[in-house]
């Protein structure tokens, strides 16, 4: 057995799952899930307006069309609703994302999907480790991703030349064959590559784009930027996992448990302590997740002012993530989601930050909240 084999095996045996496909990223995760598929080009798949980018761009570089649902205003996830007014004869996937490691309405979603006969890839990239009942995220669909890279529950992106890892999960053996298939032809050295420089290009544009979305206050429209993006980087995406991950993946999951308790004790001094009124805390229907990160909404419109305040204060506050449906084609009214991607901002809960660090951000955040509300 090759490391990597033993890796999939580890990973597969944590989920509860039959297979794992280890992949060079989360995003070559959800691309290599997607074209086991075998769908007809153009075929539409619908994802949250609030998530990651790089969903998009996966579901395009798939040679599929997304399309941007609306999510809930109280917890940022994905609205079962919004999904239902979606559905066409061209909605073959439907892809329920954890975002910011919680929960989403997985049973509604599935529910929908079964009603309608599609396709589902649960998205548990920021959420793995997390369960809902006795069942872990990335085992709720019977077909599923994880991502290993930056800041992730499993974050052994440091040192690792294209970045992190990624994983797709199935209890179907045939999938399971399809996606071996697809990931065994990249060619991992020349990937590698390719990554090393265009993965330099794509964090350049996405901290300009942040930038630029901090600036507007949350109303910047990036109209067709993910055809763009995908034409110039669609090459980073191709990769098989890096070897050097593998023991470094096996030695964080040994004691995944412990960071998880870590980082729920961090999101509970937040609540505990982000007492401006100012500051709305979500409010998860079912808090069985993980925390990625500990997300709030401002309830002024002053947020770069605010951002600004606390990054000056050397304050590690970030503001993930600008709605889709202004990125991608943003014809499409999303009034949620242009709430929560105005408003939000995000605060880490990494597990070696301890109480005394946690009770330090609070306080700042406190502060320069009340203060930018005396200002408008």
């Amino acid at each position: 057995m090759s490391k990597v084999e033993l890796l999939e095996k580890r990973l597969a045996e944590y989920l509860g799952k039959d297979y794992c496909v280890c992949t060079g990223s989360g995003t070559a995760a959800l691309v290599a899930a997607l074209k086991s598929l075998e769908l007809p080009e153009q075929s539409e798949v619908i994802i949250p307006s609030i998530v990651c980018p790089t969903v998009a761009l996966a579901v395009v570089y798939g040679g599929l069309k997304p399309v941007i649902c609306d999510v809930n205003v109280f917890d940022y996830q994905i609205n079962p609703e919004s999904v239902r007014t979606l559905l066409s004869d061209h909605t073959k996937v439907i892809i329920p994302v954890h975002i910011f490691g919680q929960t989403c309405e997985i049973d509604v979603i599935k529910k929908i999907a079964d009603e309608n006969s599609l396709n589902l890839i649960e998205d548990a990239a920021q959420s793995f480790g997390g369960k809902y009942g006795s069942r872990k995220h990335g085992n709720l669909c019977d077909l599923s991703i994880t991502s290993f890279g930056y800041k992730k529950i499993l974050d052994i992106s440091k040192g690792i030349p294209t970045g992190g890892g990624g994983a797709v999960f199935t209890d179907d053996k045939k999938t399971y064959g399809k996606v071996k298939e697809i990931v065994n032809k990249w060619n991992s050295y020349a990937a590698s590559l390719v990554e090393n420089f265009y993965l330099k290009i794509y964090e350049g544009l996405f901290i300009t784009c942040d930038t630029a979305y901090i600036k507007s206050n949350g109303f910047l429209n990036l109209y067709g930027a993910t055809p763009w993006i995908v034409s110039h980087l669609e090459k980073m995406f191709v990769y098989r996992i890096c070897t050097d991950s593998v023991p470094k993946i096996l030695e964080q999951l040994s004691s995944i448990d412990i960071k998880i308790k870590l980082r729920a004790r961090n999101a509970r001094m937040y609540k505990r302590l982000l007492r401006s009124k100012e500051i709305t805390h979500p409010k998860y229907a079912n808090d069985s997740g993980v925390y990625f990160m500990y997300s709030c909404l401002l309830n002024h419109n002053c947020r770069a002012k605010f951002v600004h305040a606390l990054e000056r204060q050397n304050v590690p506050v970030r503001t993930l993530y600008f709605p889709l449906n202004l990125m991608y084609k943003g014809t499409t009214k999303l009034l949620s989601s242009e709430y929560v991607g105005s408003h939000i901002f995000n605060l880490p809960v990494d597990p070696h930050l301890d109480e005394e660090d946690i009770e330090w951000i609070a306080k700042q955040v406190n502060a320069v909240a009340d203060e930018c509300s005396a200002c408008q």
